[in-house]
C-alpha cells in the first residue's frame, strides 16, 4: 500500500509541474517592443513593473477577408503587478496607458479575427513596448 501511495504522489507531484509549465514568464528592458502570450507575464528588468495579459474582454475586429466600415477593436485585461487590472480598448497601433511612472504603448495584436469562430484566448498575443 506505500508504495502505491509512492507512486501516486509522484505521479500527482509530476502532473502538477507540467500544468505550470504551460508558458514562461520574459523579462524584458525597457525600450524594446517584445510579444506576450495570453496568460504570460513579463517582467521588466528592474523588478518594479510586471504586466500579464490576463484577459481577452472583447474582439470586434474586421474578420480577415471581410469589408467593414470600421477595424473594430479589441478589449484585452493587462495586470499590473498582481493586483492592479487595467483595461486597454484597443482601435489602432499606438493606443498607450501611462501608470507606475511607465508608459505601456500597444503595437499589435494576433491572430487576425477570424469570422468562422470566436478565437480561444489561449490562442492571442499581443505586442507592447514599455518605456519609462
Amino acid at each position: 500500500m506505500k508504495k502505491i501511495n509512492k507512486i501516486l504522489l509522484v505521479f500527482v507531484s509530476f502532473a502538477i509541474l507540467l500544468t505550470n509549465c504551460t508558458k514562461e514568464d520574459i523579462t524584458i528592458s525597457t525600450d524594446e517592443e517584445f510579444w506576450l502570450k495570453y496568460n504570460q507575464t513579463a517582467v521588466i528588468q528592474n523588478g518594479e513593473l510586471e504586466i500579464k495579459f490576463n484577459d481577452v474582454i472583447s474582439d470586434s475586429r474586421c474578420p480577415k477577408g471581410s469589408y467593414c466600415n470600421s477595424p473594430g477593436t479589441a478589449t484585452i485585461e493587462l495586470l499590473l503587478n498582481e493586483f492592479n487590472k487595467v483595461d486597454m480598448s484597443i482601435f489602432f497601433a499606438g493606443e498607450s496607458i501611462d501608470t507606475f511612472d511607465y508608459h505601456i504603448e500597444f503595437i499589435s495584436i494576433k491572430p487576425q479575427n477570424n469570422k468562422k469562430s470566436n478565437l480561444p484566448n489561449r490562442s492571442y498575443e499581443i505586442k507592447l513596448k514599455v518605456t519609462q
